[in-house]
């Protein structure tokens, strides 16, 4: 889940006033369900992924590169004639501890972090049409106990509107990934 906020204020934004087309937009919050996986062991090449190291230390990375490329949600089926396929990057990093990757075997790690970033087209809520430019993406995350230690103003929004993230979603959850365009499009639906 992911909310945007007002360079200035610091507040939810709820609205955005586009400079480029002079409209006030409503801002679609990040909320994508289910955004699952199981960890990357291998990239779509079948290629292990190596873990790495810096130096002689006790600290491993996992560096996976996602090139994105496929039908865009929001196209018609004359995508392939026109145009109109989404293209964006994810970059990842996972970091851990390498003693306890190998010897926690039947529990999970408690210290983990993650470093995504995304290029990407402008968001569907934008309404910028085919205007060029994209957007940059950096975040960083680690893992928590609980949700309840997650920063405000972020808590209060899974606390009164996204209660579905105040738990991990269920293993073996074999629904496709949703995305910020697939969510959008649904958002249209009466």
């Amino acid at each position: 889940m992911m909310i945007y906020l007002d360079p200035e204020t610091n507040e939810i934004l709820e609205t955005w006033n586009n400079p480029w087309t002079d409209q006030t937009n409503t801002v679609l919050t990040v909320a994508n369900d289910p955004v699952n996986t199981s960890p990357m062991w291998a990239d779509t090449t079948g290629a292990n992924l190596d873990f790495q190291t810096f130096g002689n230390t006790n600290t491993v990375f996992l560096t996976t590169t996602i090139p994105l490329f496929y039908p865009n949600p929001l196209g018609g089926e004359y995508q392939s004639y026109v145009g109109g396929q989404y293209h964006a990057m994810e970059m990842f990093n996972f970091v851990a501890n390498r003693a306890e990757l190998i010897t926690l075997l039947d529990r999970d790690s408690e210290e983990v972090a993650v470093s995504w970033s995304r290029i990407s087209p402008w968001l569907p809520w934008m309404e910028m049409g085919d205007r060029p430019g994209e957007l940059v993406f950096h975040a960083a995350s680690t893992r928590l106990s609980d949700w309840q230690q997650l920063p405000e103003p972020l808590k209060s929004q899974i606390a009164e509107n996204y209660a579905l993230y105040q738990d991990p979603p269920p293993l073996g959850d074999d629904r496709p990934n949703q995305t910020t365009w697939t969510n959008f499009l649904e958002s249209l639906q009466p």
